[in-house]
């Protein structure tokens, strides 16, 4: 699920396949502009403005892997998000989270 950027609203939900919906907090806010899949990795690059955002792995067959949370940095703000080893793959529905 390619992102450009993204804000959560208040009770916004995010699918992630195999039935995961995730809800999103209404406090956070960032900029992922698109998410990487290898055969058992997902990656991509994130501003957060404010809140905390985690990238999750749709991993085929076997239970999803999110990264670490990342929050606002000051400086350079791009952080790079990594969740996996899926060991079968990854999926088309890998995606942020955020809080």
């Amino acid at each position: 699920m390619p992102l450009s950027s993204a804000s959560a609203q208040s009770g916004s939900e995010l699918g992630l396949g195999g039935g995961v919906t995730l809800a999103a907090s209404a406090s956070a806010s960032y900029e992922c502009p698109r998410i990487h899949t290898t055969e058992n990795y997902a990656y991509t690059w994130c501003r957060v403005y404010s809140g905390k955002v985690r990238l999750i792995a749709d991993c085929v067959r076997t239970p999803d892997k999110a990264s670490g949370w990342i929050y606002r940095k000051d400086g350079n703000p791009t952080q790079r998000l990594q969740a996996g080893p899926c060991i079968v793959g990854v999926g088309p529905d890998s995606g942020v989270q955020s809080a």
